[in-house]
């Protein structure tokens, strides 16, 4: 395991028994899924005009071995320019997309095991070209008139990057999330206390998203909104032929957590309407986690 995959894996999966040592850094046991913040850039380091983003975070590797079913090879299969890889291969991965008006980007991050040499034969291939590398990765880049696109390539990590608008450079994302997960530029976690105490409260899963936004003015809870709710999150783990979510709500402050408000969220806005049972929930400060399980559906 090298350094990078080490960061991934966690404590977790590092206790975890299942696929090679670093399969799960999101969590599917129900983990600890804070690594996932070590790569998530503060939204300013991306774009100055730029305050807030989501993501996802996945572990397809171990979804198709908790399914056990060969639909999920092409179902969760990662979309690449580069060529196709098997979802038996990609032990976790992180994406997200934002947009500021101005300009778009996106990045997704892959780590597992990957033939390098024939992913940078069908990069080269695709028209993109080297442009430098950053430690045991090789940068490809391509550009036109639309933006810029780049890709990252090593054995056990790939990283994509498009970016769209003026001086666009996609490159320059790249080195961002490698220099966010070095520590040396500051982290989302860092910028935002909300996306802190989210990650801090998010149950770990095979699939896990989250974001946080500027604080809500309306109350409906019965249509999910929430005053004063400045970030949400949830997380899915599959279990046999079940899947146990969970819901994260981050409020600006604790006073504005209204117990019966959440009541009436999850009895009226139909969201859970497929949960097993009447889900419950926890109020920990500002956050308010609600669990429940549903059944799988193939």
């Amino acid at each position: 395991m090298n350094r990078r995959q080490f960061l991934l894996a966690g404590s977790s999966a590092a206790a975890t028994a299942g696929l090679a040592g670093c399969t799960d850094f999101i969590g599917g046991d129900g983990g600890d899924i804070s690594d996932v913040g070590t790569w998530l850039p503060d939204p300013r380091d991306i774009d100055s005009d730029l305050d807030h983003y989501s993501f996802e975070a996945r572990s397809p590797a171990a979804q198709a071995e908790a399914v056990d079913d060969l639909v999920l090879e092409t179902t969760f299969r990662p979309s690449l320019d580069f060529g196709s890889v098997s979802v038996t291969d990609v032990d976790n991965t992180v994406s997200a997309s934002m947009s500021t008006g101005s300009a778009n980007y996106s990045f997704d991050l892959y780590f597992g095991s990957f033939d390098a040499d024939w992913i940078e034969t069908n990069v080269r291939n695709g028209g993109y070209g080297r442009d430098r590398s950053e430690g045991d990765l090789t940068i490809y880049e391509d550009g036109d008139d639309f933006g810029s696109r780049a890709i990252a390539v090593s054995g056990d990590t790939v990283i994509e990057a498009s970016h769209d608008g003026e001086d666009a450079d996609a490159t320059r994302l790249v080195t961002t999330l490698l220099d966010t997960e070095a520590g040396e530029v500051s982290r989302y976690t860092d910028a935002l206390s909300d996306m802190s105490d989210l990650l801090d409260r998010l149950p770990g899963g095979h699939q896990v998203t989250g974001e946080t936004f500027e604080r809500t003015e309306n109350n409906d809870p019965e249509f999910g909104e929430f005053r004063n709710q400045v970030a949400s999150g949830r997380s899915e783990t599959i279990t046999g032929r079940e899947i146990d979510r969970s819901e994260v709500l981050v409020f600006l402050d604790e006073a504005d957590v209204v117990e019966r408000d959440i009541d009436r969220y999850i009895e009226e806005s139909g969201q859970f309407a497929d949960f097993l049972g009447q889900p419950s929930y926890e109020i920990a400060g500002r956050t308010v986690t609600i669990s429940g399980t549903t059944p799988y559906s193939f």
